[in-house]
């Protein structure tokens, strides 16, 4: 009805508004009807965005969500990340609930008023912080002072320990991709620091710079803010495709380091993504 195309549909993925085969989502996960089953709301996971297909027009068009992850309600700048459940009010033909996956809560969309809202479990539970780790990294409170959310799906990533770094030093992550793979083109890779409260004086967040089609890096520096015997992590998020295939994954890879004054002022991060998702690091 909306999106695809004609052959390969497998690459016919993406972001746009439209008519049929014009339109472009990327990893829709569910449907639910709204307004006596006049209209169907698609959750769009890999945009972060709840869709809204017109079956007699053969239209989409987006509802909400911004298309970066988060958790923000409201009626502007609203914000999911990777909703993956839908379910029509059986009380309200307007409203749709929505299982938003990796921010681990129930959000609840309006279709009349366009405003999405967190569906609070009870009293004694706490209300869901956009996949804020609390009390993780770092000492004295650090991690609760940023209460950053991981770029990752934190089971399925391996972590790896590459012991000291030192203060004001630097990570090189190096990410290689295989020859049968590549970057996915649509889909930007990216770097997190987590567990250290930066002050403004270094960036906790980047892009994985691509080289080539199979090859990329960033330089994460951490700042003069962390204390001796912080454990800070260093994230890799890395999109890739298996052409041959047509299938596109996400491969995630956490490098936990010690901050001490006397540790190396670099150390390398080798993130090799292949069939197996294995990884190499090295110190230098």
């Amino acid at each position: 009805m909306v999106g695809g195309s004609l052959g390969t549909s497998l690459f016919a993925f993406g972001d746009k508004d439209g008519n049929g085969a014009k339109a472009r989502l990327q990893h829709p996960l569910a449907v639910a009807t709204v307004r006596g089953g006049t209209k169907v709301v698609v959750a769009d996971s890999y945009n972060h965005k709840l869709k809204l297909v017109d079956p007699a027009q053969g239209s989409v068009k987006t509802l909400a969500g911004s298309g970066k992850p988060g958790l923000s309600d409201g009626k502007q700048g609203v914000q999911f990340w990777e909703p993956g459940g839908l379910a029509s009010d059986p009380t309200d033909s307007d409203v749709v609930w929505v299982a938003d996956t990796n921010n681990h809560a129930i959000r609840v969309f309006n279709v009349a008023s366009n405003e999405v809202s967190t569906f609070a479990l009870g009293k004694d539970v706490p209300k869901a912080e956009a996949g804020a780790r609390k009390g993780e990294g770092g000492k004295n409170g650090e991690g609760d002072q940023q209460a950053q959310r991981s770029i990752l799906n934190r089971r399925r990533a391996r972590v790896i320990d590459l012991g000291p770094v030192g203060k004001r030093g630097s990570v090189q992550v190096q990410v290689e991709v295989p020859s049968d793979l590549t970057f996915t083109a649509t889909r930007t890779s990216e770097w997190q620091l987590l567990g250290v409260a930066t002050g403004g004086t270094a960036a906790t967040r980047g892009v994985i710079n691509k080289e080539s089609t199979n090859r990329g890096s960033a330089l994460v520096t951490i700042p003069s803010a962390a204390t001796e015997g912080a454990v800070v992590e260093v994230e890799s998020a890395v999109y890739f495709c298996e052409e041959d295939k047509g299938v596109c994954r996400t491969d995630g890879v956490v490098f936990k380091l010690q901050v001490t004054e006397k540790g190396p002022a670099k150390v390398v991060a080798t993130h090799i993504v292949d069939k197996g998702q294995k990884s190499r690091v090295g110190p230098v």
